[in-house]
């Protein structure tokens, strides 16, 4: 008896290349929404909710509980979806035999790499605990700076979106009326009116695609700006800019000495500890001349010394470094030099807000000022042309 052969797909061949067609057109969006619903994710996460998790783990390794425990309970008692996946994925690393350092390393994303680099020393030194309360401190110091920049910024950004939102107020309530009036009447209008008035009907009728077209030129600027070359010339640039470089020059100066003086108290050498602050900084400019240092100091030269051939820090800060150097307290004085670094970079900033909140003040009343006054100006030749009637 024959066996009974199984039916042949009559599937067209163009409707299988069509799905596989879609398939391929759908799969780089699926992937950008995904990395888009990441991003979210990750963003949601404070940073001091970062620096907590390593508090209470460190609690709990204090209290006698085992490593593998202490992230079972952080996974468990956390409700954000990205954090609990990190926390299972650093857990499942150290379970298939990883250390807690290079489970931290491979998430990099949410962890800094100065958090990774001190568990390193504390697993090898035996002092993971009171590694884990020195980065929940580093963190925590880190996020009071971002809260107090931001909270400076505040004001500002309220009065620049208030000019925003008044721009786009006139441009789509305001103008039309009078427009429509103007042009009904054929009384000659003034340049200011007339260059007002254009503008305003640009705004309304392609206001969202030049919104579109700069939005993609600064996404495109700022992929460019984060090629290496391109970052490293731009911030050597932005460096040499009066006030804002040495705000920008401050702040790299302030990270890198408090992240050495943990690095340093912590046990780590000084050019390793040099070496990693440098590597942890977000500017590129300033890696490559903590690089060029920690060549001169293999070379036998100290750290003040190298500090000063290359001109990273001020004079002032190059003798501070100097002193804690030749006394053996060059971590308490790095410390000391970080929160000096940081007092200056914060009057700084309230120099240039004191400064920016009566510019962007005078911008709005300007903006302002400028379009009620071309907007009533040929309210007057209409009233003559009614008075010559």
């Amino acid at each position: 008896m024959m066996e009974q052969s199984e039916p042949i797909s009559t599937t067209p061949c163009s409707e299988v290349a069509g799905v596989v067609r879609w398939r391929q057109w759908l799969n780089p969006i699926g992937s950008a929404l995904d990395k888009a619903s990441s991003w979210v994710q990750l963003s949601s996460i404070s940073r001091r909710e970062t620096a907590q998790l390593f508090s209470q783990l460190g609690v709990m390794l204090e209290a006698g509980l085992g490593l593998e425990r202490g992230l079972e309970i952080l996974s468990a008692q956390t409700s954000k979806p990205y954090l609990k996946q990190a926390l299972n994925n650093i857990l499942q690393d150290i379970r298939s035999g990883l250390s807690l350092y290079q489970a931290l390393e491979a998430q990099h994303r949410l962890f800094p790499g100065l958090a990774a680099q001190m568990v390193r020393v504390g697993e090898s030194g035996g002092v993971l605990t009171e590694m884990l309360y020195r980065i929940n401190s580093y963190m925590e110091n880190q996020n009071e700076l971002q809260k107090r920049i931001l909270t400076a910024l505040a004001y500002p950004g309220i009065v620049f979106l208030f000019a925003i939102a008044a721009v786009l107020g006139i441009s789509f309530f305001i103008i039309p009326m009078f427009s429509e009036l103007y042009t009904g009447s054929g009384v000659p209008l003034p340049t200011i009116t007339t260059v007002v008035m254009f503008s305003a009907g640009f705004i309304r009728n392609y206001g969202l695609l030049a919104l579109f077209v700069l939005s993609s030129i600064g996404y495109l600027l700022l992929r460019v700006s984060r090629r290496p070359n391109v970052a490293f010339a731009l911030q050597r640039r932005l460096m040499a800019v009066p006030i804002l470089g040495k705000c920008l020059r401050g702040l790299a100066l302030m990270h890198i000495s408090e992240t050495a003086a943990v690095l340093l108290k912590a046990g780590v050498p000084a050019m390793t500890a040099l070496e990693t602050a440098g590597n942890t900084s977000a500017n590129p400019y300033v890696q490559n001349i903590v690089e060029r240092v920690c060549l001169d100091m293999q070379a036998g030269k100290g750290i003040a010394l190298s500090l000063a051939q290359h001109g990273l820090f001020e004079e002032m800060y190059v003798r501070m470094i100097a002193a804690g150097e030749e006394s053996g307290h060059l971590a308490e004085m790095l410390e000391v030099l970080s929160r000096h670094l940081q007092k200056e970079l914060l009057h700084r900033l309230d120099g240039m807000i004191a400064l920016l909140e009566p510019a962007l003040i005078l911008m709005v009343a300007f903006l302002v000022g400028t379009t009620v006054i071309a907007t009533l100006m040929p309210m007057y030749g209409l009233l003559d042309l009614a008075g010559g009637f």
